[in-house]
């Protein structure tokens, strides 16, 4: 099994020279064994849909893998492997709206949600009632990029305890929105939102369509095969699939990008951070990235220069640059906690 998380990246499936995502052979597969699948209910009739890949024999954590707007478990199975590889239980979830979890609209391909508060008490319900009852022994560690990273800092600054460290790749902390001023997008966001439009499309959203992806001019990676991946299972499992975004879900992202990038709502974080920041990124600004990162008193930031947005789903060269400090913090991480479990074990 690689261990920089190439491991079932479209494996088997010939992408080079593919450039259209129509294009792309089907079917995609898991690697075996494959994760156990569940469903979590939640109390006002939504519900998540998580997994767990099989656990090493004595794992030295647990880390869960939070994705990142539009992705889904199936996406994330090179990470998780590459992490089970590394001796770590690993687990994940789908957020509600997207992946094989419940939607927010009866239109399915519209990214929406009406606050980042009931994403945030998703997690912790999630947290609470899968993940701890799995978890024995070790530190308990969030993995988080994007949308998912920012979810992780909003759940940490809220419950401080919830996790003994998290790992943010490219957090959500700006949004880059093309010739739109950021002020007038956030005005135009609010206004459509107070006037009953909040399921509406944004400006230039629309449904999922593979036959307008290329990878080309994709704003995620520079890796052919990665960017398959995401493509491959959205046309194979339609379900999965997700379009661009509400102006519900643009008012709620604004508004809880706003209360993150308050230093007295950052500093409520106590865990260790670390933030791989992606310099090419144009989907998330790199240097928003860093800004987040400086308001929490225990962060420190790796840049990689030339990785677009997705810094874990990028060629092996970069894949390998943001892997080596992974695996220094982890150690980190687990090496403190295991000192903090002898001092109390002494204290007894």
């Amino acid at each position: 099994m690689d261990m920089d998380g190439t491991a079932g990246v479209a494996a088997g499936i010939f992408v080079d020279g593919i450039e259209c995502a129509a294009d792309l052979p089907l079917p995609p597969r898991l690697s075996r064994p494959e994760p156990e699948f569940g469903r979590l209910d939640l109390p006002d009739g939504g519900w998540l849909r998580h997994a767990a890949w099989p656990a090493p024999r004595a794992p030295r954590g647990t880390v869960v893998l939070l994705g990142g707007r539009t992705e889904f478990i199936e996406k994330y199975e090179p990470i998780a492997l590459a992490l089970v590889a590394r001796g770590w239980r690993t687990l994940s979830v789908d957020w509600r709206g997207q992946g094989g979890s419940s939607r927010f609209l009866p239109d399915s391909m519209r990214g929406h949600a009406p606050d980042f508060a009931v994403l945030e008490e998703d997690l912790a319900a999630y947290l609470d009632r899968i993940v701890r009852p799995r978890h024995s022994g070790g530190p308990l560690v969030l993995l988080g990029h994007s949308m998912g990273g920012h979810l992780a800092l909003r759940l940490l600054a809220a419950q401080p305890e919830a996790a003994d460290a998290a790992i943010l790749s490219a957090p959500m902390a700006e949004i880059s929105l093309g010739p739109f001023p950021p002020r007038l997008a956030r005005w135009l966001a609010r206004l459509a939102v107070r006037l009953g439009f909040g399921s509406a499309w944004a400006p230039g959203q629309r449904p999922y369509d593979p036959a307008a992806k290329f990878f080309r001019d994709n704003p995620v990676t520079t890796d052919r095969a990665c960017w398959a991946l995401h493509h491959l299972w959205m046309r194979a499992r339609p379900e999965l699939a997700l379009g661009g975004v509400t102006y519900g879900w643009l008012d709620a992202a604004f508004r809880s990008m706003d209360g993150l990038a308050r230093p007295e709502v950052a500093g409520r974080t106590r865990v260790p951070l670390l933030v791989l920041a992606a310099g090419r990124d144009t989907v998330v600004p790199a240097d928003a990235q860093r800004r987040l990162a400086t308001l929490h008193p225990c962060c420190r930031v790796v840049m990689l220069d030339d990785a677009m947005h997705e810094v874990l789903l990028e060629r092996p060269e970069i894949r390998a640059r943001a892997w080596a400090p992974i695996d220094a913090f982890l150690a980190e991480v687990a090496a403190r906690h295991a000192a903090g479990a002898r001092e109390i074990a002494g204290t007894r």
